[in-house]
Parts: structure tokens; C-alpha cells; sequence
């Protein structure tokens, strides 16, 4: 998909999305694999999560009509459309990070009750690290 959107679109702009959502994806799957280390299934429904929340915005294509052409789960549409449901609230999370807001991520981790502040942040240093080994290897297939 990351792949697909580099080639749709040219700019920074793009790859600092592209980026983004590798980061989301990667985190959210941490995130997942914190929470129940032996589901691989929930752990890649959460990855899929996390790169396809900023697809919307990669494409310019309305956020349900891609849910709609992917047939995904309901778990992850509920959590790219509404951020509602288990996935939804870990991708709260990562928007609430993004964001700066860190009084809400307490709040949510607290409210999760599986992940300590610097376990999180640690988890994200891993995802940014592996975001960035993806896009280098993009660029140079690219």
C-alpha cells in the first residue's frame, strides 16, 4: 500500500505521511503484541490499522469508501472510521502522541492498563526506527 501511495503521489508532504503511517503501523502492532503476545491476528489487524489510517489522506479518497473497497474487518473499520472499539482507542493513543497531547495519552494508558509511559515511548523510538529503515528502502527501489 505504502509502496502504491509513493507512487500516486510526489513530495515531501507524501513521504512524511507515508512515514507517518509506517510509524502508526508498526506502533499500533507493538502496542497489540504488548497486549496479547501470542494473537498474531489481532497483532496484523493493528498494524493494517495504523498504515491505513492516513490512506484517506495519501490517496484523497474519503476514509469510507476505502474501508467499503477493502472489506476489511469490523473492528478496524470501526477503528479508521469512528476510532472506536479496542483498536480504535490504541489508535487514539498514537493521534494523542502525534499530537502533543500528553496529558490524554496518560490518560489512555492508564485507562488501557497494560503499558506504562516509557514502555510506550520505547515502542514508539522501535517504530520510528523501523519506519525509517522502510522508506529508505522505498526510495532506493523507487
Amino acid at each position: 500500500i505504502l509502496l502504491y501511495a509513493a507512487k500516486q503521489k510526489d513530495g515531501s508532504s507524501s513521504d512524511a505521511l507515508m512515514q507517518t503511517a509506517a510509524v502508526r503501523g508498526k506502533l499500533l502492532e507493538f502496542i497489540a503484541t504488548a497486549d496479547r503476545p501470542h494473537d498474531k491476528n489481532h497483532q496484523d489487524r493493528a498494524f493494517m490499522v495504523g498504515v491505513l489510517s492516513l490512506l484517506d489522506t495519501l490517496l484523497g479518497v474519503e476514509m469510507p469508501k476505502l474501508v467499503e473497497t477493502l472489506s476489511i474487518q469490523k473492528d478496524m473499520s470501526e477503528a479508521l472510521l469512528t476510532r472506536r472499539g479496542y483498536l480504535g482507542r490504541q489508535l487514539q493513543l498514537i493521534e494523542a502522541h502525534e499530537k502533543g497531547e500528553f496529558e490524554r495519552v496518560l490518560a489512555i494508558l492508564t485507562e488501557l492498563g497494560f503499558l506504562g509511559i516509557s514502555e510506550f515511548t520505547t515502542m514508539e523510538l522501535e517504530a520510528a526506527a523501523w519506519a525509517s529503515r522502510i522508506s529508505d528502502t522505498v526510495n532506493q527501489a523507487v
